[in-house]
């Protein structure tokens, strides 16, 4: 049903606010999510990964869209545009059913946002941060020096400086943890980094 999209870094996909338009599915690359609101100008929120699909809000309720999303990294995509959507989920249900666990997958990530906004201590929210962004290093980088993303970017995501960034950073790599390079962050111990982040469950 779809086509294959190919971004370079930084090319926009839609805005927030944006007529109402297709599903993507990420076969390959990193896409950035930016999210705002009428009192909020649009911030960094979270990187999705290869398997991950999103767009699909007006699909499923109609309406603009509400979250802003480009490419993080030159990056290959699945297009599938709503005139071949809505004949799908009218007359098969199943198509509709999986169109619904998008919707959910969704609300599972603004969670987990959420969540790991809310851990107090600066340098564990920052490694949470970094595994949900990575996909729990899951999803493998597209450059075996690690994954693309800057200090500056995660401080966004986490809502710290980029000099508290540099200062966690060297705590993490003296435990053994990641090894940071040029805008570049590779995941050495995603248990030990883990147990780090999330050590009050």
């Amino acid at each position: 049903m779809g086509k294959l999209v190919t971004l370079a870094t930084g090319a926009p996909l839609f805005h927030i606010g944006d007529s109402p338009g297709g599903v993507y599915g990420i076969v390959a690359g990193g896409i950035a999510v930016l999210g705002g609101t009428h009192w909020h100008s649009p911030a960094l929120a979270h990187i999705e990964r290869a398997g991950d699909w999103f767009g699909h809000g007006p699909v499923l309720g109609g309406g603009e869209r509400i979250l802003s999303f480009q490419a993080f990294e030159p990056s290959l995509l699945l297009h599938l545009s709503l005139d071949q959507l809505r004949p799908q989920i009218q007359t098969d249900p199943d198509f509709a059913a999986r169109m619904a666990q998008m919707a959910n997958s969704s609300t599972e990530t603004v969670i987990w946002m959420a969540r790991d906004l809310l851990i107090r201590d600066s340098g564990r929210r920052l490694a949470a941060v970094l595994l949900r962004v990575t996909a729990m290093g899951k999803v493998p980088p597209s450059d075996s020096l690690g994954y693309a993303i800057t200090q500056a970017e995660l401080g966004e995501m986490a809502n710290i400086s980029r000099h508290q960034v540099n200062r966690i950073f060297g705590v993490l790599q003296r435990a053994g943890l990641v090894e940071v390079g040029y805008n570049r962050v590779r995941l050495i111990d995603v248990e030990g980094l883990m147990a780090f982040a999330y050590k009050d469950h």
